[in-house]
């Protein structure tokens, strides 16, 4: 008898190992399982419909408020009796692509020429050369304006006279003004405004001419 019972203890005992090597197994087997299921997750493929990706347009077309598109020369002669000169022109801008835009002015190439002094001019004017460019002293006595939009919607953006060393005051002051968007197929009227300073055209002024380009750049907003 405990022969016999030493043998049943003993394959009670192997029974009992037998069955925790088993459940060893299995939760081996369920973290298999486990793993083999994250990695189906990873190779998982969908295939989406066909797709098409369509490049916007930023287009500016500028004109006169007579249809005009090519360059303008603005000429003002024969000031008569007054001294004083004023006027203005008005440009259209219109954005004639598929994408909204950011608009950007600026003064380019701004040169006062002296061209010769007559006798008038020379009592005053001691720089005479013909055409003396950065001589004259036409510019810096005319004040121009740059003007967005019309009727109560009339903003201005830019201001300064036309002296040759501040050229750069017109794209300055418009980029420290609030951006101004040109929406897609919107028209924008931009007016230029010049008037002479009080007294400021003597004889000092005969003969001068004051030549520039105004440049209009629309760039795409970012986010679009």
């Amino acid at each position: 008898m405990p022969k016999s019972r030493s043998t049943v203890t003993g394959l009670i005992n192997k029974f009992k190992s037998y069955s925790h090597y088993k459940s060893v197994l299995v939760i081996i087997v369920v973290g298999s399982l486990g793993i083999a299921a994250s990695q189906a997750l990873f190779r998982d493929i969908e295939r989406s419909q066909k797709g098409t990706f369509v490049v916007g347009t930023l287009d500016l077309a500028v004109s006169d408020d007579k249809g005009g598109t090519q360059p303008q020369s603005i000429q003002i002669q024969k000031l008569g009796t007054t001294k004083e000169v004023a006027g203005e022109k008005t440009y259209q801008l219109r954005n004639v692509g598929s994408l909204d835009g950011l608009l950007e002015f600026r003064l380019d190439h701004l040169i006062n020429y002296e061209n010769g002094c007559n006798e008038p001019e020379a009592l005053v004017d001691t720089s005479c050369d013909n055409p003396g460019p950065d001589q004259g002293e036409l510019g810096q006595n005319i004040i121009l304006e740059v003007v967005v939009g019309e009727a109560d919607n009339a903003q201005v953006v830019a201001t300064s006279d036309l002296a040759t060393a501040n050229q750069d005051q017109f794209q300055l002051q418009w980029q420290a003004h609030e951006p101004i968007v040109v929406f897609s197929g919107q028209t924008l009227p931009i007016t230029l405004r010049w008037k002479s300073k009080p007294g400021g055209l003597g004889n000092e002024v005969q003969s001068d001419s004051v030549a520039f380009d105004f440049t209009y750049e629309l760039r795409q907003i970012i986010n679009q």
